[in-house]
């Protein structure tokens, strides 16, 4: 079974997990919604909220990765972690260009005294620009460890006693559903 299979299983029959080319939402079997309409909403006035509901949940995730008690669910925690990653260096591109293009005496009033007068927003966007890389190597390093994943045999369920396990009976692999 295929991660989207999967999440449509666990879904419901009304509804699929969409996941094409970086495009994530849900479908409605039973109705005629196009793509368009099941992409994100903009949320522009509600930015600093998702920031820290995101905060939020990443702290979560953290918390809750010290073990993974379904081992198999571990390859698909890896792909949403690189589609994660792909959509927060989204986020640090768009807010570079608009640092870049951010105004004074329309987007801001100068600098404080810590600033130099003219460069706050020229080294916010060089830094942002350098999260970009820093994210994309990251993103690789994760898609790479996800692929590396995709061969292992997971058990489904804990193993019983060696002796009492038939060959191969509780074991996931996912290198079927890669390909």
């Amino acid at each position: 079974m295929t991660s989207n299979a999967r999440a449509a299983s666990k879904a419901g029959p009304d509804r699929a997990r969409l996941h094409l080319s970086g495009v994530r939402g849900w479908i409605f079997n039973n109705t005629t919604q196009t793509m368009e309409e099941t992409m994100a909403i903009n949320e522009q006035h509600r930015q600093l909220e998702i920031a820290r509901s995101l905060a939020e949940q990443a702290r979560t995730l953290a918390h809750s990765t010290m073990t993974v008690p379904s081992p198999p669910d571990s390859y698909d925690l890896l792909g949403e972690l690189v589609g994660t990653l792909d959509s927060l260096q989204n986020v640090c591109q768009q807010l570079a260009a608009w640092h870049t293009k951010a105004v004074d005496g329309q987007h801001y009033q100068g600098e404080d005294a810590n600033g130099d007068g003219a460069t706050g927003t020229v080294t916010a966007a060089e830094k942002l620009e350098q999260a970009v890389t820093a994210i994309n190597t990251a993103s690789a390093a994760i898609s790479a460890a996800h692929t590396a994943n995709g061969v292992v045999r997971w058990f489904d369920t804990p193993p019983l006693a060696a002796s009492v396990r038939p060959p191969g009976s509780n074991v996931v692999s996912r290198r079927a559903e890669v390909s």
